[in-house]
């Protein structure tokens, strides 16, 4: 595979093949910025990608690199080509990236755009028209479940409110999807999720779980409450000729009515619901569980970035059973 130096001011850069915001690229390139300039520039061992496409060539992997970059005044950088793939192209960013997981929602945005296949009334001139995929086809294209498709895309097609607490990191997304579940009007689901956030943020959380979510969902989602079986009628089961009770026992033997406790008045039981049976976690609520344990364990937190990936990389999975 060719490797070339190329002048970052050379690049089309298109934010919405990386795989993240412009938010997050900012804010991990202003920390890989200090590490790249004391290394004295782009690392060859480590070329990001592009693809030529109307003879300029286009970033595919390296987005944060060539961010920071900018930030250190780094003028070049070290890039392998890429066939210019369409279909590949926009997945590429699943198979790439090295640094943090692709968030839940991002994943969204690009099964969402597999799903609907390309619109030829808004494609730009020359561009290949895809057509429109089931999500068990991008299931089997990018190695997640049908499940985890149908979940990011669920997760990305929320109200832009939802969506923007989901950018700025105040609810997770496994919460997103549970919220979902529960409460089916947008507007409800909205204060749910806030509700939520602000019970995160008496427990000095940042990010609201399923620990948060669950303290408040009493005051959004009506509990079934199970009336107890009617006594029976004791005239109705005295003209059934039950009255051995009335007899008189021998000496020392005790009637079955005294062996008998006396009647306590049954109370009622809350039921949240069916239980569902235990799931596997997908890769983003597996990601989520890891690092809520390593934080609570006073790990910092780029130590548990690099701690969740490599397990994740790894296949590590958890079962829940919420």
């Amino acid at each position: 595979m060719k490797i070339t130096n190329l002048p970052i001011k050379s690049l089309v850069i298109l934010p919405e093949l990386s795989g993240r915001n412009k938010k997050e690229i900012s804010a991990n390139a202003k920390a890989l910025a200090p590490m790249m300039e004391a290394a004295g520039g782009w690392d060859e061992a480590q070329p990001g990608q592009i693809f030529i496409r109307d003879g300029k060539p286009h970033l595919l992997a390296g987005f944060t690199r060539a961010a920071a970059c900018e930030i250190s005044d780094i003028k070049t950088g070290w890039f392998a080509e890429v066939k210019d793939d369409p279909s590949s192209i926009r997945t590429a960013c699943l198979r790439t990236n090295l640094g943090k997981p692709i968030s839940a929602f991002e994943q969204g945005r690009i099964y969402t755009a597999m799903r609907d296949g390309t619109n030829p009334e808004t494609a730009e001139k020359g561009a290949v028209i895809l057509a429109p995929m089931e999500i068990k086809t991008i299931a089997a294209e990018t190695g997640y479940t049908s499940q985890h498709i149908a979940d990011c895309i669920a997760i990305f097609s929320e109200t832009p409110e939802i969506g923007e607490l989901i950018q700025e990191g105040k609810v997770s997304s496994g919460i997103v999807v549970k919220a979902r579940q529960l409460v089916k009007a947008d507007g409800k689901r909205l204060a749910f999720l806030k509700a939520a956030v602000a019970e995160a943020k008496r427990d000095g959380k940042e990010c609201a779980t399923m620990q948060h979510l669950k303290a408040v969902q009493p005051d959004f989602v009506q509990l079934k409450v199970e009336t107890p079986d009617k006594p029976k009628d004791d005239k109705k089961t005295a003209e059934n000729g039950d009255t051995a009770d009335k007899e008189e026992k021998p000496a020392g033997e005790a009637s079955e009515k005294q062996d008998k406790p006396s009647p306590q008045t049954p109370q009622s039981t809350m039921d949240l619901g069916t239980p569902e049976p235990a799931r596997p976690l997908d890769t983003t609520e597996t990601q989520s569980a890891i690092l809520t344990v390593l934080l609570a364990h006073g790990i910092d937190a780029k130590k548990a970035d690099e701690i969740t990936a490599a397990l994740i990389g790894a296949g590590v999975t958890f079962t829940s059973p919420f």
